[in-house]
């Protein structure tokens, strides 16, 4: 059995060589595959350690009458996002369809998704328009909580 070098898959993809012999390159592949599925175990810890870290941000900020911190490295803010959310309890699907057929808005909810930007752009035109109303039947707003990572002013 033929001993197989390691190979480094650190160059450029333009600059990586490629083997001139059919089986070499069944066995590059292999190697490749072998680095992926490492690399993939190696990234998917780093997600359930960062969402460790968020939850900890999450949980704690608040308790301690904060919205953010500064380390040395980054700032962490706690910021919030409205969401449009389709919600039973306003009408559903079938009162947005109504809104959508009565307004010719369809593309409103096109594949069941709502479009983000236009839903708050008509909301806060309607706010506009009937000051200080801005409801879209069967439209709800979800506030989502996300954390915002940023570099200290003064540091590069």
């Amino acid at each position: 059995m033929a001993k197989i070098k390691k190979l480094d898959f650190s160059v450029d993809s333009d600059e990586f060589p490629i083997p001139e012999k059919m089986g070499d390159v069944a066995d590059v592949l292999a190697q490749l595959k072998d680095v992926l599925s490492a690399k993939n175990k190696e990234v998917d810890n780093l997600e359930r350690i960062r969402a460790r870290l968020y939850n900890v941000l999450f949980e704690k900020l608040p308790l301690s009458g904060a919205t953010g911190i500064s380390g040395a490295l980054a700032v962490a803010s706690i910021v919030t996002d409205e969401v449009p959310t389709v919600q039973n309890e306003l009408g559903g699907w079938e009162a947005l369809y109504d809104y959508g057929y009565k307004t010719k808005t369809l593309h409103l909810m096109l594949n069941r998704a709502l479009s983000k930007k236009y839903v708050l752009e008509t909301m806060a035109q309607m706010k506009d328009a009937k000051k200080g109303a801005k409801k879209i039947p069967g439209v709800g707003l979800f506030i989502a909580k996300k954390i915002s990572l940023t570099k200290p002013k003064g540091k590069k």
